[in-house]
């Protein structure tokens, strides 16, 4: 008998184990949702610090200061300010206009639409596109806020977990309001805000089946954050 390969014997491990991991998804709730919430706010909380860095990094390149050293830009030379935001916005624009559908960045009421209209699906591409996006817009001086572009990436990530589990539409939406909680959890270091957010906003309504997922995604997503970056909060 011919022997079978072992990268051959490994791969059908690896669907075999994935296959079951969408069939236990899809017919079990209580502790697998949640142990898939803790995982996804392991995951959503470390985008959520990266992102932070990304702008901190692309801050630092373009005026020489980050966010801990702010009050340097006052004596900062004068075309920083017109140099700068202009070059980050023609990046952006360009990046808009040819990679993400739709011609506009992503953020929250997307994720709202997809809860309703789309299953609880967000497009990857488009939600890794419009992280990117954001980043080079914060970080070339854009005065918008951070939490619209992590909620938006962890609905990403959300997405992508769903659709390698296979998951219904249900499981799909709670992953969705796990992600956000862990996202603002982790940015701003308040575990009860992204719990009451992902429930009000995202979700559009208090659920007992929800809400116990939830809230590990959003304590797992905050104990990365304080893990990596401090326990302190994220305004003074």
């Amino acid at each position: 008998m011919a022997r079978v390969p072992r990268d051959r014997v490994l791969r059908r491990r690896a669907l075999g184990a994935v296959q079951f991991a969408r069939r236990r998804a899809n017919r079990l709730g209580g502790p697998y949702v949640w142990l898939l919430a803790a995982l996804l706010g392991v995951v959503v909380g470390l985008a959520s610090v990266a992102f932070r860095k990304a702008i901190d990094v692309v801050q630092t390149l373009a005026y020489g200061v980050d966010d801990s050293t702010i009050s340097l830009l006052a004596v900062a030379p004068w075309w920083l300010f017109f140099v700068v935001p202009t070059c980050a916005g023609l990046v952006v624009g360009l990046l808009i206009q040819f990679a993400i559908a739709g011609n506009r960045a992503l953020g929250v009421a997307d994720v709202i639409r997809a809860r309703d209209l789309d299953r609880g699906r967000v497009r990857v591409k488009d939600g890794l596109v419009t992280a990117v996006v954001a980043v080079i817009s914060l970080g070339g001086g854009a005065s918008t806020g951070r939490e619209g572009p992590v909620v938006h990436l962890g609905a990403t990530l959300a997405s992508a977990v769903s659709v390698l589990l296979r998951l219904g539409a249900g499981h799909s939406r709670t992953l969705l309001g796990c992600a956000a909680a862990a996202g603002v959890s982790a940015l701003f270091n308040a575990p009860i805000a992204g719990t009451l957010f992902a429930l009000e906003v995202v979700l559009g309504a208090y659920s007992i089946r929800v809400f116990a997922p939830i809230v590990v995604a959003s304590a797992t997503g905050t104990l990365v954050n304080r893990t990596l970056v401090g326990d302190f909060p994220a305004f003074t």
